[in-house]
């Protein structure tokens, strides 16, 4: 099938160009603290997060800082330098994943050359510390909280070299009287000693109130979790003030708000939504490991697949692995319109066995004719409907922060690795009365290289 006109297969325009520029420069910038993000996460840790949670977190945990805050580089009126981790015994998790960040900077960045101190933020010192910081708008633990003249540190004036370019050290330490506050890349509490705390129950597993408790931390003043044993009929149940209710409502599909309690109901049949591209191989493991999934759960589970596509406007789409791997992404989409779950899962399956991104265009449509699927149908549905499927696979990937193929959405909001021999348990936790022994099934990936974003 020839390749589609109003698609730029060409060099892009210039000012294209120079966007991809500067979202480059804009990635470089930031690569040191992804990948002291990345390292900050347990290796055993479930690697499960709530999307609209996460941007969330971003928003407020950033924003509140740069808006309430006023960076600068240290002045150094001191004449020695102290390094404090303060520490908050009402969210030991945010505690232990800010230590890994420490690690990481003793690696990296020299930071080990300060003498630290451990304070708790509940004992005299600790308090003392924080009221300072509460006095300069900064009211989230734990934190590192740097005192002295740190200029003459080798952990500045290594933080500064890496940073020279974008505006030096100052960019991630924030000013606060005499101390000087590292910008948190970790989970948070909004605390303030002079209130009472504030009680927040959860009704959840361990993983999905993980994942829930850091929006509560940042979220609600002096939360206090109190963890409930999981509801047989609620994927989640959470108490708390109505602020948090309200704001946790649109994040979750089907949830419902009864009193003071925002509740998530099991389903008798699960969503889940596949995010890959059609070439990727770790994709492609995935894909593989669907009939794994669907002997398991049977018609209880539903697969939803979705593409993983950049709009760059003006009707020109791409996909990472090139423009063969976009039109088979369409394709597949189409198949799946047309034909329902079982047959999109039979043709990708052939296709990732028979075709590859180099030749998609010209293979596809013997593994389709093999299938007995209506060829001029999936032909009919490219050509008419190549844009409109580009663009809403683009959008809907956009809007739920997909970036990775694969990445699997459980009831939509979920996120979770479908490759992980225990996600069966996890559908489960959604499920009212899943099928016998499905909980406790493992499934087995195949080995996958390459690359997917």
């Amino acid at each position: 099938m020839p390749r589609k006109s109003s698609r730029k297969s060409a060099a892009p325009k210039k000012e294209h160009v120079e966007k991809t520029a500067k979202k480059k420069k804009a990635e470089e910038m930031k690569a040191d603290n992804v990948e002291k993000t990345a390292k900050t996460v347990p290796k055993n840790y479930w690697p499960f997060i709530g999307v609209v949670l996460a941007v969330l977190l971003l928003g407020i945990g950033v924003g509140y800082f740069v808006a309430n805050t006023s960076a600068g580089a240290p002045e150094g009126t001191q004449n020695t330098t102290r390094a404090i981790l303060l520490m908050d015994d009402g969210c030991n998790s945010c505690g232990d994943t800010m230590k890994q960040v420490v690690s990481i900077l003793d690696d990296r960045f020299q930071f080990a050359s300060i003498p630290r101190e451990e304070v708790s933020v509940q004992s005299d010192e600790g308090r003392k510390i924080y009221n300072v910081l509460l006095e300069n708008n900064i009211n989230v633990v734990p934190l590192i909280v740097l005192e002295g003249n740190i200029e003459d540190t080798a952990f500045y004036k290594t933080l500064d070299k890496m940073l020279a370019q974008y505006g030096g050290a100052q960019r991630v330490l924030l000013k606060a009287d005499k101390y000087y506050i590292l910008l948190p890349d970790w989970p948070t509490r909004k605390y303030d000693p002079n209130k009472p705390e504030t009680p927040v129950r959860i009704w959840a597993t361990d993983t999905i109130r993980s994942i829930i408790a850091p929006y509560v931390y940042q979220t609600v003043e002096n939360a206090k979790i109190i963890e409930e044993e999981p509801s047989k009929d609620y994927v989640l149940k959470l108490e708390g003030p109505k602020t948090l209710i309200d704001s946790m409502k649109t994040a979750f599909s089907g949830a419902m708000v009864e009193g003071n309690a925002l509740l998530v109901p099991k389903k008798e049949t699960v969503d889940v939504e596949l995010y890959v591209m059609s070439f990727c191989p770790f994709g492609n493991q995935a894909e593989g490991l669907i009939p794994q999934l669907k002997e398991t759960f049977g018609d209880r589970i539903h697969i939803v697949p979705h593409y993983i596509i950049s709009d760059l406007g003006n009707n020109q789409f791409r996909s990472l692995h090139g423009d063969q791997e976009l039109h088979q992404d369409i394709r597949e989409a189409c198949v799946y319109k047309l034909f329902g779950e079982d047959a999109w899962l039979d043709f990708v399956l052939a296709i990732n066995k028979n075709c590859s991104a180099s030749n998609a265009d010209s293979c596809w449509e013997g593994v389709a004719k093999d299938m007995n699927l209506d060829v001029n149908a999936i032909k009919q549905c490219y050509d008419t409907e190549f844009n409109s499927i580009a663009a809403r696979e683009a959008a809907i990937s956009a809007a739920k922060g997909v970036t990775g193929s694969p990445t699997t959405l459980i009831d939509g909001w979920f996120k979770a690795d479908v490759r992980n021999s225990k996600f069966p348990e996890l559908v489960c936790a959604f499920m009212k009365n899943p099928p016998e022994g499905a909980c406790e099934t493992e499934l087995q990936a195949s080995a996958a290289s390459g690359s997917c974003g």
